[in-house]
């Protein structure tokens, strides 16, 4: 995420998607999933939700292109890096959708060229209709913690129970919530402690 200054010296940050579905993997659903991103408008600046995918265009890869009028041309089969996970084959397993998800961030850090940037120093929330806490046997998944995800569907423990399924206003709530604790971890981390610690993370 990118972040700013404004006049009296408080910092905000610019927010950016990227697609881990399914949906990215074949162009008529991806198409379908840019058109509908085209047409919802959001913020204070009301830019549409693809705009939140050119800003962040890095021009590394192959795929469709989003032009500056938020018009979407399908220029090849495959989706650009910048805007989605990669695909490593592993179908839509728990595991496997948090493994591509992991190696999107690890080579995000890697394309920011400061060996002092790692995972933990991003600030990102992962959206997901699968509870990646868990892993399809039901054990934890070391890779995903809670503080970076909101789940979209209702579970206990590793079982989906009865409920609202989608992005509510109350997990909506709850993602912007954990979304102000990484900050305030960040800000530990700069200005406090000057180091990480496992408090500060869990």
């Amino acid at each position: 995420n990118n972040n700013n200054n404004n006049n009296n010296g408080s910092c905000f940050f610019e927010p950016v998607i990227v697609l881990s579905t399914t949906w990215r993997l074949q162009r008529r659903s991806r198409d379908v999933l840019l058109s509908s991103f085209a047409s919802k408008r959001v913020g204070t600046n009301n830019r549409t939700l693809v705009d939140y995918l050119n800003r962040f265009n890095d021009g590394d890869g192959d795929g469709d292109v989003v032009t500056n009028d938020s018009a979407v041309v399908s220029s090849s089969s495959s989706f650009s890096s910048s805007w989605s996970t990669p695909d490593l084959d592993h179908g839509t397993t728990p595991e496997g959708r948090a493994s591509e998800i992991n190696a999107w961030l690890s080579a995000h850090c890697s394309r920011r060229h400061d060996p002092t940037i790692q995972r933990k120093d991003l600030l990102f929330l992962i959206l997901d209709d699968l509870d990646l806490l868990y892993t399809d046997a039901g054990k934890r998944n070391p890779i995903v913690d809670e503080q970076h995800f909101v789940c979209t569907v209702s579970y206990t423990g590793y079982r989906q129970v009865e409920g609202k399924v989608g992005l509510t206003q109350d997990r909506v709530e709850l993602a912007l919530c954990k979304m102000k604790e990484q900050v305030k971890a960040i800000y530990r981390r700069k200005f406090g402690t000057g180091r990480w610690d496992v408090e500060e993370w869990e």
